[in-house]
Order: C-alpha cells, then structure tokens, then sequence
C-alpha cells in the first residue's frame, strides 16, 4: 500500500458496518472510484469518490462524494 492509500475492501467494511449500526437501515452497495475515469478502485486516496445507496426503511437513499 502506498503512502495515503486505504484498501478500498477495508475501508468498505468500515462504512457498511457504521450504516449496519444505525436502525433500521440496510446496504445496498457501497463502492470506490476514480472522479475521471469512473473505474472501480481497489486502493483509496484523498480526492477519489465513494457511491453508495442504502436503504432506511422502505426509503432508499443514493449518493456520491468526494472524499476529503
């Protein structure tokens, strides 16, 4: 792993385990990528995008970021 990189599997885990956390709510994909390319990533930096869409109840929320 390069400096400044995060395995993007671990870091996965790590999020759908803190939304699993919450009540009521349920995963339905959670992923890494590139802002320009749009490819899958398998190690995060500063600057790369997470998507992800979760369910909270009978409502499912999708959204897609920067990471800081």
């Amino acid at each position: 792993m390069r400096a400044g990189h995060v395995s993007a599997t671990a870091l996965k885990r790590r999020v759908v385990r803190l939304i699993r956390a919450q009540p009521a709510a349920r995963v339905d994909y959670v992923e890494f990528f590139a802002p320009v390319s749009l490819r899958r990533l398998e190690q995060v930096k500063r600057g790369d995008h997470m998507a992800l869409a979760v369910f909270i109840g009978k409502t499912r929320l999708i959204d897609n970021g920067r990471l800081a």
